[in-house]
């Protein structure tokens, strides 16, 4: 693409004529979309600033609504918040999320962990999740969310672990919403959580998993404590030893 647009970039490959063409306009706003990260959320001024990177003829609003109009930005009405189209991003939780997102928990745990536990266990499980235990919960616990535009996909929540537990920080609440699964949601989740983690100073995560998650956290790099066999409540508790990334950014 840089090739083809190679007339309207200076020699360091910044954005130096708007073009008159609309497909040319396409191509040069495809080409700054690229410089935006997938997973992030921008607020205006980080949109700007990258913007700013990647342009030399100071004007922002015209690429910043090209970035919108052509497709490749998604943003909230009032203009907070902006994020790559059709991704999913990963973000910090929000208090006025908390009924969809109880309503995701039930409606995962439902569908997904009946045929592990039974139809009893499974709806008191559902039902010990409701809308204020989450804003509550998300006081102590870092929560977050894979957003789809406005719409929840799957959540994660991270504590410090407890003394003794015999690892730094504990994943709790993981779900995906059921339809969604297998699209790597859970993937995006877990690897924020952990970057999460670095970037909080810890070196170890303990998940404890149910009968329905073991596999997914095996492939993940996390293993079983005790053995593969759950204890008396279902649970398998595992844990893993966190690798070293410094050029990660945690989701604060």
């Amino acid at each position: 693409m840089e090739q083809e647009i190679k007339g309207f970039l200076d020699e360091k490959g910044r954005i130096a004529i708007w073009p008159a063409k609309q497909a040319k306009k396409r191509m040069v706003t495809a080409y700054l979309a690229g410089k935006f990260s997938e997973s992030h959320v921008y607020t205006e001024g980080e949109v700007n600033a990258l913007i700013g990177e990647w342009h030399t003829f100071d004007d922002y609003f015209l690429l910043r609504r090209s970035l919108v109009e052509y497709g490749y930005l998604d943003r909230k009405r009032d203009g907070s918040a902006y994020w790559v189209r059709g991704r999913t991003r990963i973000q910090p939780f929000a208090p006025d999320q908390a009924g969809a997102l109880c309503a995701l928990i039930r409606r995962t745990i439902r569908q997904v962990n009946l045929r592990d536990y039974g139809p009893e266990r499974t709806e008191r499980y559902a039902l010990s999740y409701t809308p204020e235990g989450l804003a509550v919960a998300s006081a102590k616990r870092h929560i977050l969310v894979a957003m789809e535009e406005e719409r929840i996909l799957g959540t994660l929540g991270i504590e410090r672990a407890w003394q003794g537990a015999g690892a730094d920080y504990c994943f709790l609440t993981v779900f995906v919403e059921p339809g969604e699964q297998g699209k790597g949601i859970g993937r995006q989740l877990i690897q924020a959580g952990e970057a999460y983690v670095r970037g909080q100073g810890g070196a170890s995560v303990l998940i404890p998993s149910s009968i329905t998650g073991r596999g997914f956290y095996r492939r993940m790099g996390y293993l079983e404590i005790d053995g593969p066999e759950p204890d008396e409540e279902g649970i398998i508790p595992m844990r893993k030893q966190l690798k070293a990334r410094p050029e990660e950014a945690p989701i604060e």
